[in-house]
């Protein structure tokens, strides 16, 4: 079951807000249409109601005062949207943002056959003063928009998820590219755009975003009792670490494509040693430890450089000590299948909880491993405390803060 994306009917005065809109929703795998990245040169009509009654599998209407007046929108938008929902139950029908007062949308759109706008589907931007417009200062009261969007993204995902009987879906997760049409995924966290700000990976975007996303998906797939899923992943390691964190073994079984296989977590464990396991203690009393991984590469280098980095920056050590976990069989090893890639994902959780008694309160992970093995350890590290995790920089050779 793949879902079409959503129309967004906007006025383009309103650009940067919906900017905004379109970002919220696509953090949490929410595909959307949209003129400035979905038209080409040719008539923009048809092209609109082409992908109205085809493409989409609703509509996304940010209602401002600057919309609500736009002729365009009442002729060849919202009309076709609401004349659609009436005859289609696939289609969502009209999710309403008001940036505006209520009865203006409604007098401004008097003249269009819609269903009575306090009676239908929607969220409303909180505003402090009545309905004053955010112009020049929007950015400053962008808090009040993204937590109206955050609401939005919840009833979508709600009424996507609806009618679902299905216990295992398909969910794709890209930063480096788009997701292949061939995956067909429920939800597609197509973030090869995204990813390009340079704040992608920063702390306050995990924070404010893409976390949140996660569990606003996480939360009703939970509801839903959706228990597999199918994950196909071009990413940065920490975006797998984070999603095996988030939807981790208590609830879920993931399934991540790689080479051609299919790494699962739904494995029993067999007492087995892939690992040897270097500790080097640093500053007793520090509750931070570092944990070093190296797979297809020796990491030791790259987290020595940053340990020494740090110790001048701060004028003393931040860590407690530093484990250092690699294959028996030396580094850039291949792991053959999921069965190992499991055994390697709780040997490295166990080590972790061994080193916890000293005791560690924070957990920093570096790592040069396989995409899948990070989705499969960040999936097992519940009660290991608090998890920091880093982005190998290729051009500098050196971790810096994710």
């Amino acid at each position: 079951m793949t879902i079409k994306p959503l129309f967004i009917s906007y006025s383009r005065k309103d650009k940067k807000e919906v900017e905004l809109l379109v970002k919220t929703l696509h953090a949490a795998g929410i595909k959307t249409w949209q003129d400035v990245t979905s038209l080409d040169m040719e008539d923009t009509i048809p092209q609109i109601k082409k992908a109205i009654n085809d493409e989409c599998s609703g509509m996304v209407f940010y209602a401002t005062r600057n919309s609500i007046r736009s002729d365009f929108i009442k002729a060849y938008e919202l009309p076709p949207a609401n004349d659609r929902s009436t005859k289609d139950n696939d289609f969502a029908g009209i999710y309403y943002v008001y940036n505006v007062d209520l009865k203006k949308a409604e007098q401004a759109l008097r003249n269009i056959s819609l269903p009575p706008l306090s009676n239908i589907n929607g969220v409303m931007v909180e505003h402090a003063k009545g309905f004053k417009r955010l112009r020049e200062n929007w950015l400053g009261n962008s808090t009040k928009l993204l937590n109206a969007f955050k609401e939005l993204r919840q009833k979508i995902l709600a009424r996507i998820f609806k009618s679902m009987t299905d216990t295992h879906i398909k969910i794709a997760i890209n930063t480096y590219v788009p997701t292949p049409e061939t995956f067909q995924p429920v939800l597609d966290f197509d973030w090869s755009q995204l990813s390009k700000e340079n704040d992608f990976f920063s702390v306050d975007h995990w924070q404010n975003d893409i976390r949140d996303a996660f569990i606003d998906v996480r939360n009703i797939l939970s509801k839903k009792n959706i228990k597999t899923l199918e994950i196909s992943s071009h990413a940065q390691l920490q975006i797998g670490f984070a999603f095996g964190y988030i939807f981790r073994r208590e609830s879920f079984v993931l399934k991540i494509h790689h080479q051609g296989q299919i790494w699962t977590t739904q494995h029993e464990i067999n007492e087995s040693t892939h690992l040897t396991c270097e500790t080097n203690e640093i500053k007793p009393g520090v509750k931070h430890m570092a944990v070093g991984i190296s797979i297809q590469q020796d990491v030791k280098e790259s987290l020595n450089q940053f340990v020494a980095a740090k110790r001048r920056e701060m004028g003393q050590e931040m860590f407690n000590r530093i484990i250092l976990l690699s294959p028996k069989d030396g580094c850039r090893y291949q792991i053959p299948d999921d069965v190992i890639a499991s055994e390697i994902s709780e040997e490295v959780r166990q080590e972790i909880i061994k080193a916890k008694k000293h005791p560690i309160t924070d957990i920093h992970l570096f790592a040069a491993i396989p995409l899948p093995l990070a989705y499969m350890i960040g999936w097992r590290l519940n009660a290991c405390g608090k998890i920091h995790l880093y982005h190998h920089d290729k051009s500098t050779l050196t971790y810096q803060p994710s």
